[in-house]
């Protein structure tokens, strides 16, 4: 999932309703470093966050900020440690997009090697046209009774 950011209702509901949103690398974080101590404290940044003004309540960097200290808080780590967490996140994440990019660029110069024929028969698999045909016909063979 991916949360919104900048200003949403979903962090102004999850702080009326105390319900408390973690991104991925704040629950690897977690796991990594996690000592055995209380997690009550990020299950309850919803209420903390209730005493701030309500305009407030819908920023996400309000939000995450909170979330980003108490997290830390609990388990016992600066909150450096979490931003390098965050900046591999995101180095993994672009060397995936790139490798992905790379994947659909191979994709393409080998459709761009299909005679005609072999892409028109190509796409007729993928659309799944002969199926959908095939549906139809029993559709309009099947006798009803009136």
């Amino acid at each position: 999932m991916q949360y919104p950011t900048s200003k949403s209702q979903i962090y102004e509901q999850a702080i009326k309703r105390n319900v408390t949103l973690l991104s991925y690398t704040h629950l690897h974080f977690l796991l990594d470093f996690y000592n055995g101590n209380d997690l009550q404290k990020i299950w309850e940044t919803g209420k903390r966050l209730a005493l701030l003004n309500e305009s407030e309540h819908e920023k996400f960097h309000v939000y995450w900020g909170e979330i980003d200290k108490t997290v830390c808080q609990v388990i016992g780590q600066d909150e450096g440690k979490l931003k390098e967490y965050k900046l591999l996140e995101i180095e993994k994440t672009k060397q995936i997009g790139n490798e992905g990019i790379s994947y659909w660029k191979n994709k393409i110069a080998e459709f761009n090697q299909l005679s005609k024929e072999e892409a028109i028969s190509l796409l007729v698999k993928s659309e799944k046209i002969e199926a959908k045909i095939k549906t139809i016909e029993r559709a309009i063979k099947t006798k009803i009774k009136l």
